[in-house]
């Protein structure tokens, strides 16, 4: 048989309190997982602009290598499309650069959550100490 529980009001407390750390570990996993979603996605979306970066230097080196021709109607076309593939080179290399930094706030919040679940953790352990020392019964 078991022993009772030494402070029965202590132990109501502690078990209160072990539901509510339980609901912020449950938080900060949810936390983590939306996070990591966002990073995948992010990954996603930076491939696809690598993609396009590709495609466009692709391109301005076909408009280069046109713009040496020897007909010069042909080299006049081939500047001016250069210009254009110069600038949306540009746009998506910006595009490229604010994924990279939204990919990195997104890893700190990873990181955030994760020292989040650490400290929880921990504070449930203690709390657990706490009521065994009690003999309170758990509420699983």
């Amino acid at each position: 048989m078991r022993e009772p529980e030494k402070i029965p009001l202590l132990c109501r407390q502690r078990r209160q309190t072990e539901v509510e750390i339980n609901d912020r570990i449950k938080e900060t996993a949810d936390a983590y997982n939306l996070a990591a979603q966002r990073f995948e996605q992010t990954k996603a979306d930076r491939a696809r602009i690598q993609n396009e970066i590709y495609k466009l230097q692709a391109a301005q080196a076909a408009a280069t290598a046109a713009g040496q021709a020897p007909n010069p109607i042909v080299r006049g076309g081939a500047g001016i499309a250069g210009v254009g593939l110069e600038i949306a080179l540009t746009r998506a290399e910006e595009k490229l650069r604010a994924i990279d930094g939204d990919s990195m706030k997104i890893k700190r919040d990873m990181e955030d959550a994760k020292e989040k679940q650490r400290f929880w953790n921990d504070k449930l352990a203690e709390n657990a100490a706490i009521m065994r020392g009690l003999n309170c019964v758990f509420s699983y």
